[in-house]
Parts: structure tokens; sequence; C-alpha cells
């Protein structure tokens, strides 16, 4: 999996735009699922808000977030259906075919 810090140039997600001359592949008929850290809006505390600090010291990246899911569903052809918090810092991402 590339870096967090990969963009491409159209979007800030680190998949690729796609290219006009790409196959599309057809349609998931299952939600997909991602397992992340997706920081809530606002100043209200979240472990993962700990991480994205680090991941900013480390390496030239940060954690996503809900925001940020909903733009890089939306560009991949995806409608994000829920985020789902765990006890956790990370959240489960669930999509479907848009």
């Amino acid at each position: 999996m590339p870096p967090r810090s990969w963009t491409s140039p159209t979007t800030s997600s680190p998949v690729p735009a796609p290219r006009p001359n790409w196959p599309r592949a057809p349609a998931p008929p299952r939600p997909v699922v991602a397992i992340d850290a997706a920081l809530p809006a606002g100043n209200e505390p979240h472990l993962g808000k700990l991480t994205d600090i680090a991941i900013m010291v480390v390496v030239p990246g940060r954690e996503r977030t809900e925001a940020d899911f909903h733009r890089l569903f939306t560009n991949a052809g995806l409608r994000l259906t829920r985020i789902l918090p765990t006890d956790g810092w990370m959240s489960v991402i669930e999509a479907e075919a848009a």
C-alpha cells in the first residue's frame, strides 16, 4: 500500500484518478469495508488525533477525517454508507456502489 502522503494531482487520496482509457471494473455486489482511523470533526478527544500528530511529525502525511473518506469513496465511484466507531482508535468504514 502506498504511504498516506501519496496523492494524485486531482484528489487528496492515495488512489490515482481514473484515466479515460482504463477498463472499468464491475460495481461490487457487496459493501466495500475498510478499517482505518476516521477522525471526527471538531475538538472532541479521539485517540486517532494523537496518531495524526505522530504521522505529521515523522512523515509528510496525516490521518483522514470522515469528510476525507466521503471524498475518497466518491472519487472511487462508491457511496459511503456508514462509519462505525470501535472501542479503539480505528473505525469500520463501509461503502457501496454509487
